[in-house]
């Protein structure tokens, strides 16, 4: 079914997603309380994605405040210019459905750019080539690597990484508590969409707040 048009934020998955305190609280099970997770929920930890109901402008400035409470493993991505490979709405009924797992939004019937900003995955093979701690960025269908840099989200986990990414033109730029870590041009770049937050289900839970968005002029 199509989501409350009254709902600011929509999820996908079978965890929790709440909105208490201020802030949009995630995690792979459902809350009992607000920021605290159920420890025996009954079912199998869900990776989330959780979208913003509004369809931002090709070209903008969005940020947001991120905290991982501790979290130990799994990853954290947010997506962008998100739509369906036609123009269609994220939330377009004739779309195929989505649970979070992580080929719904890169194999399927959307584009998107994504850029995973935070990791903790113990994955030997992946600590092995050096991918525990990287901010990549993505452009979907496909999984195209646009880039590869070192995250800056790896010195704790559980404190505030404010999350910027610019999407102006052919430029896209990503910067984590004011410092650009990542920045590529796309020469055949993306248009409008919309934005969305995951994680994985190894998160324990996230808490994000301070979300917002400026639309840009090109070129600025």
């Amino acid at each position: 079914a199509l989501p409350d048009p009254a709902a600011e934020w929509i999820a996908e998955g079978l965890g929790g997603a709440a909105v208490c305190g201020g802030k949009l609280w995630v995690a792979p099970a459902p809350f009992e309380s607000c920021g605290k997770r159920m420890e025996d929920s009954g079912q199998d930890p869900s990776h989330m994605v959780v979208w913003n109901r509004t369809r931002f402008p090709a070209d903008m400035l969005f940020e947001f405040t991120v905290n991982h409470h501790g979290s130990d493993d799994g990853l954290t991505l947010v997506f962008f210019a998100a739509e369906g490979l036609e123009g269609q709405s994220v939330f377009d009924l004739d779309l195929p459905p989505r649970n979070g797992v992580y080929r719904n939004y890169n194999k399927g019937q959307l584009k998107n750019y994504t850029v995973s900003y935070w990791s903790r995955n113990k994955k030997p093979s992946l600590v092995a080539r050096g991918e525990q701690y990287t901010n990549r960025m993505r452009k979907n269908p496909g999984m195209h690597k646009l880039s590869k840099q070192n995250s800056r989200t790896d010195k704790c986990s559980d404190c505030d990484y404010l999350v910027r990414i610019l999407k102006t033109g052919v430029l896209i730029a990503v910067e984590i508590n004011g410092e650009v870590v990542n920045q590529v041009v796309d020469p055949d770049p993306l248009g409008g969409g919309y934005i969305g937050l995951r994680n994985m289900m190894g998160v324990d839970r996230v808490s994000y707040d301070d979300f917002r968005v400026w639309s840009v002029r090109s070129g600025d």
